[in-house]
């Protein structure tokens, strides 16, 4: 399973970071790549997360699974795409001077024919990750 990752400093503390990655009503605030289904509840392990890509022209139907949580260090979740295993991602947080590392990773699994389309999925999931900790850090670093 091929796994992406990028990495941003953040200037805030892990404890901020980690606020915005695991309640819900944060979370709509920074999030680019996806648009969530509301939810009241901050994540937990066993939490389900329904979303839609916002990618021009995507149809599929997202649920995540938060399948390990230890705060503020990491976020990890599994994605079924259409009811379809399809990936696994998440955030680990470290301490940093200044602020929070934040590290945003994707492992995704690509069947059959997708297979072909391995290089613009990757390019894809990149800038999904990039434009995902960009609005994270824009949220953290906004002043309370």
């Amino acid at each position: 399973m091929p796994r992406l990752s990028r990495e941003r400093t953040i200037r805030a503390p892990p404890e901020r970071v980690w606020t915005l990655l695991t309640d819900p009503a944060q979370r709509a605030r920074w999030l680019q790549s996806m648009k969530e289904e509301p939810t009241h509840e901050p994540l937990q392990v066993g939490a389900r997360v329904v979303s839609r890509r916002t990618a021009p022209g995507s149809r599929s139907r997202y649920e995540s699974t938060v399948t390990r949580l230890d705060a503020p260090r990491l976020l990890e979740m599994d994605v079924r795409r259409n009811g379809e295993p399809a990936a696994k991602g998440g955030y680990e947080l470290h301490p940093a001077q200044g602020g929070t590392r934040v590290v945003a990773f994707a492992e995704y699994e690509l069947k059959g024919l997708q297979k072909v389309m391995g290089p613009v999925v990757a390019a894809g999931l990149e800038r999904e990750l990039e434009a995902d900790l960009q609005g994270l850090a824009r949220a953290a670093e906004a002043p309370a």
